[in-house]
């Protein structure tokens, strides 16, 4: 009834990233990175709830 599918995985999938963005990030520790991309993540929330917010009030 069903098809069978296969997804073909890299061996390292993380591969056609690092092409994609080159030595952007080399020297760069990971943990600066994921608090840069948390707080990133905050600011963007904190706006779109400020957004909402003005939306219901006007």
């Amino acid at each position: 009834m069903f098809g069978s599918y296969s997804i073909e995985v890299d061996d390292d999938p993380l591969e056609g990233l690092r092409e994609a963005v080159g030595d952007a990030f080399e020297g760069t520790e990971t943990s600066e990175l994921k608090e840069n991309a948390r707080n990133t993540i905050s600011e963007e929330i904190e706006t779109e709830e400020q957004a909402r917010s003005a939306n219901h009030e006007g």
